[in-house]
Formats: structure tokens, C-alpha cells, sequence
């Protein structure tokens, strides 16, 4: 289905893949009925939200007071999650998200991907992968390209979210 800048792809019963650009042409109301109260979303190739695409992702959250499980969140969407906290819903939880990596000696940027359990723990802004290492280009120092305190800041609300 495609819905201007923002296409959506069924995987699954339950499970689809949001790609492209959330925005004001965004219409996710036809999703409820089949969404039965849960659904499990890939939002790794969502490549920009805005402010009207966030408005209809929430409404369509809430409305259908559905339960989420997202995973391979890319980094625009990240982004939203400790900004407005409502993007999860109440009962959201993330498996898996991209952090953007860059070297500030040569340019070199890389995608990597946080897995629940593995990388991160919800409850805790305490990421268990390390935040920097050494360029496989010019052995510089890659870093998070985002404030780790901001970036990771949702997992706090993510427990929160499912006690």
C-alpha cells in the first residue's frame, strides 16, 4: 500500500514494514481492524517523520489502543521516541534499533544495529555495546553521531511503559 511518501508493506498477520517518509500523507486508520490489538513493525527503511506523520501514527495508536513491538527502528525514528514518548504508545516496546556512527578524521559512517538483551536493557539509558571504536579506514575514533544521554534517554520510558 502506498500512501504518498509513506509505504506500507504486510509481512505477517500482525506484522508490517513502514518505509519511506512519515508525513502529512501518512493515513495508518486501515490498519486498526486487522491490527487486533497488537502488531509488530519494522521501521528500518523510514528514512524522515514529521510533525503531521507522528500526529497520525499516534492517533492511530491510540486509538486502536494497540500494542506495539517495533523493531529495527531507523535512526528518524529513534529520534521521536525520547522527544514525544507518546510515538510507543503505552504499552510500546523496542526490540531493536540503528544508531548512526561517524569518524570525525575521515567521514567514515556506519549503521549498527541495538538489540534488546544484547546492546540495551529497558529501564536503563545504559547501553551494554560500546559507543566508539576504531575507523576501519584511517584507525580514528567512530563515535555515536547523536548525545547518548538524548538518543538512549526512551529506554527509561520503555520500562516504564510495561510495568
Amino acid at each position: 500500500m502506498d500512501l504518498k511518501g509513506c509505504k506500507i508493506t504486510w509481512l505477517g498477520e500482525r506484522e508490517l514494514s513502514i518505509s519511506g517518509h512519515v508525513d502529512e500523507y501518512a493515513d495508518f486508520s486501515e490498519l486498526g481492524p486487522v491490527a487486533q490489538q497488537s502488531l509488530r513493525v519494522n521501521f528500518a527503511n523510514v528514512v524522515r517523520v514529521n510533525s503531521s506523520g507522528i500526529r497520525a501514527w499516534i492517533q492511530f495508536i491510540l486509538k486502536h489502543k494497540i500494542q506495539l513491538r517495533l523493531y529495527e527502528c531507523a535512526p528518524a525514528v529513534v529520534d521521536q521516541f525520547s522527544m514525544i514518548p507518546e510515538f510507543l504508545g503505552k504499552n510500546g516496546f523496542v526490540e531493536s534499533f540503528y544508531a548512526n556512527y561517524q569518524c570525525s578524521a575521515c567521514s567514515f559512517e556506519e549503521k549498527k544495529l541495538f538489540t534488546y538483551g544484547k546492546d540495551y536493557v529497558a529501564g536503563s539509558d545504559q547501553v551494554l555495546a560500546p559507543l566508539s571504536y576504531t575507523c576501519p579506514k584511517c584507525q580514528g575514533k567512530v563515535e555515536l553521531d547523536h548525545s547518548p544521554e538524548v538518543y538512549f534517554a526512551f529506554l527509561r520510558l520503555m520500562q516504564a511503559s510495561r510495568n
